[in-house]
């Protein structure tokens, strides 16, 4: 290895000695041309420097990559070199085309880094646009038009001289306004697996016929106009959203139950009136078939709409149901609710089915919040719940009347005077509750607010750890047992270390925590919909489109 270097050192340094004694051929007073025809002499000059391109250019690239391979940062892998530049923008893959020949041919010559084309973008110019057609060669496009609405227009802006091709290349697009769409036009477009479309108002659709063969993933806002749906785009779907459709909710009804590989469907704002016939929606739900939807989420639509999905075996068990707000049409899941999660921070109602089950979320509108929760249970069967989870705001007329099967219970408590949502711990944890839920094991509470002195303070028969005492006593007298487990988390825990042998007398287990007992819970997340679209400022500075793998001291 040593001989080797040092034979290429020398070949180098006789290098090195031959271009100085070229140059010592020839000056640089030699080489002007004074001459009056210009012509001339700039067809002779030109041949100089082709003929020294053509001699030594080769060699001299050569020599300044063989020179860059001794600089850490330019003889990066590829592999690694790749998964750093897919963290860059547009620009930065123009920036690290010029540092070297290894990251020009690693930012050039990867064509997913050029499939990504957002026109929303102010920098995406058809210059921009033309280069990213080059660079990704045959990859599949991954397309977001810009939407321009005018009046009663709705057309696509910034396009390029030919939008076609990109629709023809791409896999996935977004806010494409029929108004783009040529008439008649019927290219299957294979490679398209995504669409989000828009239906112009000003643009005729009786003559719209494009179909894409293999769609996976539709979204369509009608704006309340209409716009066929081809059973041949309709057939494979897997996901399907309609927005502002105008029609009533038994056609769309019949559409949806062809599908049957539809697993996600977003119904939004579906202001249609008309009622089906009874007999028609029987009819209908006895004939099709039970659907296999993983994600159906109602937001914003008519009653007749959720007299046409809320019926008996309609949702599968498995089904993740979402409305949005709650409506009072009677509905009850096939299996009993056995978790629920009331959080009035974000104005919902979660519900666990059991654990290989779906989920039920119920949005709840600013009027309902202020009104007790006891209209829920038209939705949610409360009979089976075991536990219940209650986060950002009190208990406004407890409902324990409705879970007669509760085992545990945890719930934000607040309890200052001065806060809008005062209340006191023995408005929950009271002889009703001793009494409606007997077989209750577990009572956490976390305390929110700070007591505020002077006449802001509750009396002394007003305060939590008195109440405490009173619920514990009760649930001795009335079930001749102590209560199993109770655990607190409290910004003032001498109020209760003070009391700490009578809780435990009263209790099997009384612990005082020092962080919010809502913090470890586990808190179910709610299945989130295709996004179709990225918010704005997703794509103001687009995400990475790949992850590094965790690493191993990674939570």
């Amino acid at each position: 290895m040593a001989v080797e270097f040092a034979s290429r050192v020398a070949i180098l340094v006789d290098m090195a000695e031959y271009f100085d004694s070229v140059a010592a051929l020839v000056s640089v007073d030699e080489i002007k041309i004074d001459s009056d025809d210009k012509e001339d002499a700039r067809y002779y000059m030109d041949s100089a420097v082709n003929r020294l391109d053509e001699s030594f250019g080769p060699l001299r690239a050569a020599l300044r990559r063989e020179r860059n391979r001794t600089i850490l940062a330019a003889c990066l892998p590829t592999r690694i070199l790749l998964e750093i530049l897919h963290y860059g923008e547009m620009e930065a893959l123009f920036s690290a085309a010029q540092v070297c020949h290894g990251w020009r041919i690693a930012a050039l010559g990867h064509p997913p880094f050029w499939s990504t084309i957002d026109m929303r973008r102010s920098k995406c110019t058809g210059s921009l646009v033309t280069a990213q057609l080059q660079h990704s060669r045959s990859h599949p496009l991954d397309v977001t038009f810009s939407l321009i609405e005018q009046a009663d227009e709705i057309a696509n802006g910034n396009l390029p001289s030919r939008p076609l091709d990109l629709i023809t290349r791409a896999s996935s697009i977004s806010n494409l306004s029929t108004r783009t769409i040529p008439p008649m036009w019927t290219h299957s477009v294979p490679l398209l697996d995504s669409l989000h479309l828009v239906v112009d108002p000003s643009t005729p659709t009786g003559n719209y016929v494009f179909e894409p063969s293999n769609l996976n993933h539709y979204s369509v806002n009608f704006r309340y106009q209409y716009l066929p749906l081809s059973q041949s785009v309709l057939s494979n779907l897997r996901t399907l959203h309609l927005r502002q459709i105008p029609e009533p909710a038994s056609k769309v009804f019949a559409t949806v139950f062809r599908i049957n590989s539809l697993r996600e469907l977003v119904l939004d704002i579906c202001k249609n009136r008309d009622a089906a016939h009874e007999e028609q929606m029987n009819w209908m739900t006895q004939s099709t078939h039970v659907l296999s939807l993983e994600l159906l989420y109602l937001k914003d639509v008519a009653p007749s709409f959720l007299s046409c999905f809320l019926r008996p075996g309609i949702i599968a068990e498995t089904t993740n149901f979402r409305i949005e707000p709650r409506q009072r049409t009677p509905f009850q899941r096939p299996t009993p609710a056995s978790s629920v999660w009331i959080d009035l921070n974000h104005n919902y109602v979660l519900s666990e089915h059991g654990t290989q089950n779906g989920l039920t979320r119920i949005d709840l509108d600013d009027a309902f919040v202020l009104e007790p929760l006891y209209n829920t249970p038209s939705l949610i069967k409360f009979s089976s719940v075991t536990s219940l989870q209650w986060v950002g705001g009190h208990i406004k007329e407890p409902p324990f009347r409705w879970f007669p099967s509760l085992t545990s219970l945890t719930f934000d408590c607040y309890i200052s005077r001065v806060h809008k949502q005062q209340q006191r711990l023995g408005d929950v944890v009271g002889s009703y509750l001793a009494s409606t839920c007997p077989h209750l094991k577990y009572l956490g509470i976390t305390m929110r607010e700070t007591m505020r002195g002077g006449s802001g303070d509750p009396g002394q028969e007003d305060a939590p750890e008195v109440q405490l005492v009173a619920f514990l006593k009760w649930w001795l007298d009335t079930h001749g047992e102590r209560f199993p487990e109770v655990e607190i988390y409290e910004y003032r825990p001498r109020r209760w270390t003070g009391r700490l042998v009578t809780f435990q007398e009263l209790t099997g287990k009384f612990n005082i925590k020092t962080h919010s007992l809502l913090e470890s819970a586990r808190f179910p997340k709610f299945p989130e919909t295709r996004r179709f679209v990225a918010e704005e400022e997703e794509w103001s500075r687009p995400p990475p489109r790949v992850r590094f793998r965790p690493t191993i001291w990674s939570d």
